[in-house]
Protein backbone atom coordinates (compact mmCIF):
# COMPACT_ATOMS: atom_id res chain seq x y z
CA UNK A 1 0.00 0.00 0.00
CA UNK A 2 1.20 3.11 -1.07
CA UNK A 3 2.70 5.90 1.93
CA UNK A 4 2.53 9.11 3.21
CA UNK A 5 5.13 10.45 1.51
CA UNK A 6 3.60 9.21 -2.16
CA UNK A 7 0.46 10.95 -1.63
CA UNK A 8 2.18 13.66 -0.92
CA UNK A 9 3.43 13.45 -4.66
CA UNK A 10 0.80 12.13 -6.12
CA UNK A 11 -0.84 15.42 -4.80
CA UNK A 12 2.03 17.75 -5.98
CA UNK A 13 1.03 16.19 -9.77
CA UNK A 14 -2.18 16.67 -9.63
CA UNK A 15 -1.07 20.70 -9.14
CA UNK A 16 0.96 20.43 -12.14
CA UNK A 17 -0.79 18.28 -14.80
CA UNK A 18 -4.89 18.43 -13.05
CA UNK A 19 -6.18 18.02 -16.84
CA UNK A 20 -3.87 14.38 -17.10
CA UNK A 21 -6.45 12.75 -14.40
CA UNK A 22 -9.67 11.69 -16.28
CA UNK A 23 -13.52 13.17 -15.49
CA UNK A 24 -15.14 11.39 -12.19
CA UNK A 25 -18.65 9.75 -12.40
CA UNK A 26 -19.63 11.76 -10.59
CA UNK A 27 -19.13 14.77 -13.33
CA UNK A 28 -22.28 14.26 -14.98
CA UNK A 29 -24.29 15.08 -11.63
CA UNK A 30 -23.05 18.61 -11.19
CA UNK A 31 -22.20 22.04 -13.01
CA UNK A 32 -18.48 22.20 -12.04
CA UNK A 33 -15.82 19.10 -13.43
CA UNK A 34 -14.91 16.61 -11.03
CA UNK A 35 -11.49 14.74 -11.75
CA UNK A 36 -10.80 12.02 -10.33
CA UNK A 37 -6.53 10.44 -10.01
CA UNK A 38 -6.36 6.64 -8.87
CA UNK A 39 -3.88 6.36 -5.73
CA UNK A 40 -3.13 3.01 -5.31
CA UNK A 41 -6.81 1.29 -4.20
CA UNK A 42 -8.23 5.18 -3.18
CA UNK A 43 -9.56 7.85 -5.36
CA UNK A 44 -9.04 12.00 -5.04
CA UNK A 45 -11.77 13.07 -6.41
CA UNK A 46 -11.14 17.12 -7.22
CA UNK A 47 -12.27 19.97 -9.30
CA UNK A 48 -10.25 23.13 -10.76
CA UNK A 49 -11.57 26.66 -9.96
CA UNK A 50 -8.76 28.97 -11.79
CA UNK A 51 -6.28 27.07 -11.95
CA UNK A 52 -6.35 25.87 -8.36
CA UNK A 53 -6.97 22.21 -7.80
CA UNK A 54 -9.22 21.49 -4.53
CA UNK A 55 -9.18 18.15 -3.14
CA UNK A 56 -12.65 16.93 -2.29
CA UNK A 57 -12.17 13.83 -1.18
CA UNK A 58 -9.93 11.43 -0.62
CA UNK A 59 -11.88 7.74 -0.35
CA UNK A 60 -11.10 3.85 -1.09
CA UNK A 61 -12.34 3.19 -4.52
CA UNK A 62 -14.57 0.43 -3.25
CA UNK A 63 -16.72 3.18 -1.33
CA UNK A 64 -20.35 4.68 -2.73
CA UNK A 65 -19.93 8.10 -5.56
CA UNK A 66 -20.40 10.68 -3.90
CA UNK A 67 -23.93 11.20 -2.63
CA UNK A 68 -26.26 14.00 -3.31
CA UNK A 69 -25.94 16.25 -0.26
CA UNK A 70 -21.63 16.29 -1.23
CA UNK A 71 -22.31 17.30 -4.96
CA UNK A 72 -24.42 20.08 -3.69
CA UNK A 73 -21.60 21.34 -1.89
CA UNK A 74 -19.76 21.52 -5.33
CA UNK A 75 -21.85 23.35 -7.11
Amino acid sequence: MPGKPDLEQKLTGLETFPEACGLAPENEFVKAEIRQALYGPFRIVFTIREQIVFVLTVRHAARLALQQDELNKIQ
